[in-house]
């Protein structure tokens, strides 16, 4: 998949609230399906960034781990092979609530076929994918894998992210405000790139989509807070993608 820079707009904000089982689901954790299976991973690609490919534009439902063209790629969990592609870029293995997308599905797995965690290769990585497409949760129920107390674990992220620029739009407008003023409603839009590695990593590793977001709206001489917005956006799980334009200007 296509990695975009993420423009986010922070005047529209959609509450999604969790199932119970989701939420039970949400605390797991689990340790990477590359190897090595206990080190952190960098991503190239988080959960819910904007996608303009196609059909539509969309949030990625998943994460991006890199590995090399042929690499294994293990389960996660013990459980039983529920759907598997074996043909084309998005060729894929279901196990339960995870998927592992971009692989060439191993010889002898079939619809059915039981897995063990970190033992069974589910396949190998797909010539010039570059990458594991990893989703946990069903189809349309995804959640984020490097969420807050649960997920892949472990994971290292020292890198804060950078904001490339803010701006002031009219309300509804693609363009950003020409003066230094603005009146009646307000578009606030935001560039954020999330780092995943240092300054010498790959682009694809500093150019990600944020976890959650807010803003404050300081005085002039930024002595008092006018505004405190809180959280406007965390992406825990996965929204309709119906409301991708809520979130993010294109």
């Amino acid at each position: 998949m296509r990695k975009v820079a993420a423009w986010t707009a922070l005047t529209a904000a959609s509450l999604f609230l969790l199932a119970p089982a989701e939420l039970a689901r949400g605390q797991q954790s689990y340790r990477w399906p590359v190897t090595p299976f206990d080190t952190s991973h960098w991503i190239t690609g988080t959960f819910c960034e904007y996608r303009d490919t196609a059909p539509a534009p969309h949030f990625h439902n998943g994460v991006d781990i890199p590995k090399a063209d042929g690499s294994p790629v293990y389960a996660v969990a013990d459980g039983v092979v529920t759907g598997m592609t074996r043909t084309g870029s998005n060729a894929y293995v279901r196990v339960g609530n995870f998927a592992y997308v971009h692989i060439k599905p191993a010889p002898n797995l079939r619809v059915g076929s039981t897995v063990k965690a970190f033992q069974t290769v589910l396949g190998t990585m797909l010539t010039g994918q570059g990458h594991l497409h990893f989703i946990d949760g069903k189809y349309n129920h995804e959640i984020n894998p490097l969420r807050a107390n649960g997920g892949l674990t472990p994971y290292h992220d020292p890198w804060p992210p950078r904001i490339d620029f803010v701006q002031f739009h009219p309300d509804r407008s693609q363009e950003p405000s020409k003066g230094r003023r603005v009146t009646g409603m307000v578009d606030l839009v935001v560039k954020v790139s999330e780092w995943n590695g240092p300054a010498t990593s790959p682009v694809s590793c500093r150019n990600n989509g944020c976890y959650e977001m807010g803003f404050k709206i300081l005085s002039a001489d930024t002595s008092t807070t006018l505004l405190n917005s809180g959280v406007r956006f965390r992406f825990q799980a996965k929204p309709s993608n119906d409301y991708v334009h809520n979130v993010f200007l294109r």
